[in-house]
């Protein structure tokens, strides 16, 4: 949820319209990993096995959040570096 509403709030910074739809892949790793908590809490699947089966979700989920980290990062950083050179020209 936290993470859904993280790319709301980007939507909204980049003039996009906020959906509430889910990527279908997004809904299929959740499926995944939630029949994997499952199977793990009824006994059927090891640790290693579960963690193996969801590992490939969260892997994705992670790398997507990193990208929407570095995208806002580098936002900031047009903005500091245009504010840093608005300052200087003030200054002259």
């Amino acid at each position: 949820m936290e993470h859904l509403s993280w790319c709301d709030k980007l939507a909204i910074e980049d003039c996009r319209q906020v959906t509430g739809k889910r990527k279908w892949k997004t809904i299929h790793n959740d499926k995944v990993v939630k029949r994997a908590i499952h199977l793990l809490m009824d006994g059927e699947i090891s640790l290693g096995h579960f963690l193996h089966s969801a590992s490939y979700a969260i892997h994705a989920a992670v790398m997507h959040g990193l990208r929407l980290r570095r995208r806002d990062n580098d936002s900031e950083s047009d903005w500091e570096s245009e504010s840093d050179s608005e300052s200087e020209s003030d200054s002259e």
